[in-house]
């Protein structure tokens, strides 16, 4: 089984940039970055790599 990792860096009110990544055996088998802007109390995703 590998590792999963997911963490949140704040830029500002309403903005936020989430990481995501996955390894097995010592090597990233998935990553993944998201920008996402707060809309009316819900976040949205901006910009994604998927």
């Amino acid at each position: 089984m590998g590792k999963i990792v997911g963490f949140v860096v704040i830029f500002g009110e309403g903005i936020r940039k989430r990481h995501y990544y996955e390894t097995e055996k010592g090597k990233v088998v998935y990553f993944s970055v998201q920008l996402e802007i707060g809309v009316k109390g819900d976040w949205k995703v901006a910009i994604s790599d998927e």
